[in-house]
């Protein structure tokens, strides 16, 4: 059996992993997370995921960011903050993780420390 170029073996950057995903077999149910307050799962498509990480770099490109800086990301350990942590990466800024259940004085200490955008 020949391997893929992009083999997961194979992986050297970001993009690299990008092109995995997109060019597998479509997965209907690659990604599962909880999405309702009763538990239930919802599911994305390794192609429809891809898609949603390239929309919100698409959206990132349009602020006014500086390759290498700061931004923070305030979401909750999800599917969303992967694919919006990738699209940060997509367009040179480091992301700095804030997540939901900081308290404030570790929230203060974090900002002071990290000065994001």
């Amino acid at each position: 059996m020949v391997k893929d170029h992009y083999s997961i073996e194979k992986l050297k950057s970001l993009g690299d992993l990008i092109l995995l995903m997109a060019r597998q077999k479509n997965l209907a149910r690659a990604i599962g997370y909880n999405k309702t307050a009763d538990g239930r799962l919802a599911y994305w498509s390794n192609t429809e995921f891809v898609e949603y990480i390239f929309q919100i770099a698409s959206l990132i490109k349009n602020f006014n960011s500086r390759s290498a800086q700061r931004v923070v990301l305030f979401l909750s350990n999800s599917p969303h903050f992967i694919a919006a942590d990738l699209a940060s990466q997509i367009n040179g800024l480091v992301t700095v993780p804030f997540f939901p259940d900081l308290n404030h004085d570790h929230l203060a200490y974090q900002l002071i420390q990290t000065n994001p955008k």
